[in-house]
């Protein structure tokens, strides 16, 4: 993940607003001009802590050879990453229903790294950093 920026604007008449963007990502115009249109005197950049970002990835995919048949339509994958750039990540074994996966995600929205952490291993979400989950012949239903 690209570490993250919170961009925080005023122009001349009193307006303020903010963006949070990747860290190298350009400012455009656009992210200067407030919604009257004048353009920011003031700009102050902060960087995120080590909290999470918490993602609900959609397992659905196709039959390439039928593209017709959809797989895994109903079922989701949690991804917890951190906004401030560090490599580490975790990204659930496990597939889960709708309810399933927001009450999961729910368990990792406002925490640390630790915090976030301790508990993925206690709820044995699977390993951190990787993609790649082992599965014996027998374990596939």
């Amino acid at each position: 993940m690209q570490k993250k920026q919170w961009r925080k604007y005023s122009c001349e008449l009193g307006e303020s607003w903010e963006i949070f963007i990747d860290e190298n990502q350009k400012t455009t115009k656009k992210d200067i001009t407030c919604s009257k249109g004048h353009e920011a005197v003031m700009e102050k950049e902060i960087n995120p802590s080590n909290y999470v970002i918490v993602s609900v990835i959609p397992c659905a995919n196709q039959d390439e050879h039928n593209p017709a048949n959809i797989y895994d339509l109903d079922l989701f994958q949690i991804k917890i990453e951190l906004m401030n750039g560090e490599d580490w990540f975790a990204f659930s074994q496990q597939k889960y229903s709708k309810v399933d996966v927001i009450k999961l995600s729910n368990l990792f929205v406002g925490l640390n790294k630790y915090q976030a952490e301790r508990i993925w291993k206690a709820k044995k979400l699977g390993d951190m950093n990787t993609y790649r989950h082992e599965h014996s012949y027998y374990d596939i239903e």
